[in-house]
């Protein structure tokens, strides 16, 4: 069994994710899976996807039969996952080479709940302004904490899911299409 799972959930994301999965094939961390997800794209991204899957049999590749949505994909790319770690990477974004091997020793903490990191938002590849860097340095923070500041920020959230380390179990535990008492907003769409 892997360590860790790298869960791609795709859509129409050809000309993409390609440097999308070579990035995750370069972890300095190899007991992996990284698992790609099309949500029925209508271009070629599954047939690009397939050919990463006949060179590196880390790499499994999946077509749903519908577009489910895409937080319903997220949990199609968790519930396939057979590793105790999971890294969502979404099919526009690139992974660090060494995200896992820093990330990793982490989240083997009792009461760690997840780790994350920054991330470089840009147009170019490594390119951009740091987000999400609510914290400076290897900081551990408690739940009340965390939840205060994502509370508390003016809306701005200290944690972007494309740039955390989660257990697989907490993924599918926790990953919302709704929330009760709100019914006007579609959370199948962007999630909760």
């Amino acid at each position: 069994m892997p360590i860790a799972s790298i869960l791609i959930p795709a859509y129409n994301r050809e000309r993409l994710i390609g440097e999308t999965i070579e990035s995750a094939i370069k972890q300095t961390v190899q007991d992996i899976e990284i698992i790609v997800v099309d949500n029925d794209s209508s271009d070629q991204t599954a047939s690009v996807a397939l050919e990463y899957m006949k060179t590196d049999s880390r790499v499994r590749v999946y077509k749903n039969t519908d577009n489910i949505g895409p937080v319903l994909n997220w949990i199609r790319c968790a519930q396939l996952s057979t590793a105790p770690f999971s890294k969502i990477l979404f099919s526009d974004d690139l992974i660090a080479d060494s995200f896992l091997e820093k990330t990793l020793p982490y989240i083997f903490e009792p009461r760690c709940g997840f780790v994350y990191t920054s991330a470089l938002i840009g147009a170019g590849e490594w390119k951009g302004g740091e987000a999400y860097a609510a914290y400076v340095g290897d900081t551990k923070i408690s739940q009340n904490t965390f939840v205060r500041q994502s509370v508390y920020c003016d809306g701005v959230n200290p944690v972007s899911p494309g740039a955390a380390l989660f257990r697989t179990a907490d993924l599918l535990k926790n990953i919302s299409i709704e929330l009760d008492g709100i019914t006007e907003y579609d959370f199948k769409s962007t999630g909760a």
